[in-house]
């Protein structure tokens, strides 16, 4: 009896053994192989090891491991009064370079004595009010094909002078009628800001990554998200997000797709929630007064 007792047990035990093994195989096969793999593919594709590790979970670079990118465009902007213009990659680094000269300039001058210190609120930018009235931005839009007619769409934003006004602003990422989105569960959405502490003395950086608001439909994803304001205790600095998804041909005679993104920057005294309007792959902001758009606004096609 107690050799039957015993033998029980023991099958029971190497039941549970089993299934762990099993689970743990699939735990570390996923992390030693897809994820290197999928870093891999990023990195041949043009990320740096510091935005995949800034931006990304191991579970969404193990997407990538059997991709390829089959097409990319990456634009710049200077934010003044009147809207965005679109600028070269080279003209921003030489203007924010000529930004960060002057700021060190004045830095210099009121430590040595030769200018007053500006009674400026903890938090404060120093900002070229003769270049920019709001600051410098990049978007991206990147696509990679699984092979069978499956994609998956990506979209980048960084704020590289942040904007002094920041409130509810408007970021999409949309695909022509000739692919489908996956799932709303697909979507991996993620925000981040730098956030500096004066009293007590840290840092530290906000994650969201449940914007304030998401729309879906057969053409891609709206997000909102209220960017993260200075306090008189607090600074917050270099804002970015990304948001990418999965999307398959729903066309089988198309030879082409394309992927788009869209940002709308907030520029009121106070916060207004935006009225967002889809027409296919296109997204419109009202009231248009109160926001600056990123135009033209990023934009890639490629081979189905």
């Amino acid at each position: 009896m107690l050799r039957k007792i015993t033998k029980k047990i023991l099958s029971l035990v190497m039941v549970v053994l089993m299934f762990y093994s099993l689970s743990s195989v699939q735990i570390f096969a996923y992390t030693l192989t897809d994820v290197a793999l999928g870093r891999q593919v990023l990195l041949d594709s043009g990320w740096s090891p510091e935005e995949i590790d800034d931006l990304l979970t191991d579970e969404v670079i193990a997407k990538y491991a059997s991709a390829t990118s089959v097409g990319y465009e990456k634009k710049f902007y200077r934010v003044e009064e009147n809207g965005a213009v679109e600028i070269t990659e080279e003209e921003c680094d030489e203007e924010i370079d000529n930004i960060a000269h002057q700021i060190f300039d004045e830095v210099e001058m009121i430590a040595n004595g030769s200018v007053a210190a500006p009674c400026l609120a903890p938090g404060t930018d120093t900002k070229d009010e003769e270049i920019t009235e709001d600051g410098y931005f990049t978007s991206y839009v990147r696509v990679y094909a699984y092979g069978g007619g499956d994609f998956i769409l990506q979209a980048r934003f960084e704020w590289l002078i942040t904007p002094s006004n920041r409130k509810l602003d408007v970021f999409a990422l949309r695909n022509s009628i000739s692919l489908l989105p996956g799932d709303r569960d697909d979507i991996y959405y993620v925000y981040k800001a730098d956030v500096t502490n004066y009293l007590p003395s840290s840092q530290y950086t906000a994650t969201i990554e449940n914007p304030d608001s998401m729309f879906t439909d057969d053409n891609g994803v709206v997000i909102t998200q209220d960017l993260i304001d200075d306090s008189v205790l607090s600074t917050a600095t270099n804002h970015r997000g990304y948001v990418e998804y999965p999307a398959s041909i729903a066309n089988s005679n198309a030879l082409r797709a394309a992927a788009y993104s869209y940002y709308y920057h907030q520029e009121t005294t106070f916060e207004v929630t935006p009225s967002i309007s889809f027409d296919g792959p296109s997204v419109t902001v009202t009231p248009t007064t109160k926001f600056k758009f990123m135009e033209p606004n990023t934009y890639v096609q490629f081979e189905v």
